[in-house]
């Protein structure tokens, strides 16, 4: 069985991501796994790999809000 939640591409964040442009333009940044061979071992080992630690996550939240405020947008 193929499970696509955490997929960047073709999962339900493509979805919204491609809802949000039609009807409220906004920058965005998806987090999940990038399209990759799939790799084996322990949660912290596979977080670290595929950059879903809090760390990385709250990192790229940072950014999205720095970006948004050069540019204008609404939080």
């Amino acid at each position: 069985m193929y499970d696509n939640r955490l997929m960047i591409l073709l999962g339900i964040g493509s979805a919204v991501a491609e809802t949000l442009a039609e009807l409220k333009p906004t920058l965005q940044y998806r987090v999940g796994v990038r399209e990759a061979f799939g790799q084996v071992g322990k949660a912290d080992y596979l977080k670290e790999q595929y950059g879903l630690t809090v760390e990385t996550i709250v990192a790229q939240a940072k950014n999205l809000v720095d970006q948004k405020a050069k540019v204008g947008v609404n939080v």
